[in-house]
């Protein structure tokens, strides 16, 4: 779907630092910080950091003493690394899997640092594979009992959530009598309605169509005598997110 600040003329526009979305378009006034009991840790894939709706940041906002680390390894992220050693809050990680026991057996007679991976399912495949003490944490996943609220996009599966709705979920079953999901997810909810109404006044869809037959650019005459000893090959890759160090994990290249 289009975003309404993907409209402007200008490439460069005016952008919130606090919730890195357009100055008007800024979501901070929607959040109201409280704090929990259980400590927040989302390890967040770095291609994710970059999208143009970060729930994980919108979580992270909400929420007084949670912390977004960006990256693919951190084994040698110090602050990563003394939240999976806490004895304290001691770990566990919010990850489906045949092992994972629903969220509402986890203890509830200590504080808890939950372990959060904010990715698509490829990218949080990813994490686990080059962080192979999360594989090693107590494993818990939700039982949705409602269908995203994410209704900009199609989820693969009903009981598919995004990264702020799965920590809201989570957060509700560890602390049922204190913890205000509607509070956290308020941002969320208004980028949800701004996003519907944009497409609805100018009747946007989510792809563009392009009207008439399309005309082709005739080849230069040197390849076009060049005959059958001419070979084309296109290659493209993703880049890396703009200001982030992992330039040099290798990049899927598509050759055609």
């Amino acid at each position: 779907m289009a975003d309404p600040e993907s409209q402007s003329e200008s490439p460069f526009r005016e952008e919130c630092w606090r919730c890195f979305r357009p100055a008007h378009l800024c979501l901070c006034p929607h959040v109201h910080a409280q704090r929990t009991r259980t400590k927040v840790l989302i390890l967040q894939h770095p291609r994710e950091s970059d999208v143009a709706i970060n729930t994980a940041r919108l979580a992270e906002l909400g929420l007084e003493g949670s912390e977004l680390r960006v990256g693919l390894d951190f084994s040698t992220d110090e602050r990563v690394q003394r939240a999976l050693s806490d004895v304290v809050a001691p770990p566990i990680i919010l990850y489906p899997g045949p092992e994972a026991r629903p969220i509402e057996e986890a203890p509830r007679d200590v504080p808890l640092t939950l372990v959060v991976l904010d990715g698509t399912w490829a990218q949080s495949k990813q994490l686990l594979k080059h962080n192979p003490v999360l594989s090693r944490l107590p494993r818990y996943a939700l039982r949705p009992t409602e269908p995203s609220r994410y209704r900009i996009r199609r989820a693969p599966v009903a009981e598919y959530v995004c990264t702020a709705e799965a920590i809201a979920q989570a957060l509700t079953a560890l602390e049922p009598a204190s913890f205000d999901a509607v509070k956290l997810l308020a941002p969320f909810e208004h980028f949800v309605e701004q996003q519907l109404t944009f497409a609805r006044d100018r009747r946007a869809t989510r792809h563009r169509h392009r009207r008439g037959p399309v005309k082709l650019r005739p080849l230069p005459p040197v390849l076009g005598d060049a005959g059958a000893t001419f070979v084309a090959l296109q290659g493209e890759a993703s880049a890396w997110p703009r200001g982030t160090e992992w330039g040099p994990y290798p990049e899927v290249v598509h050759v055609v």
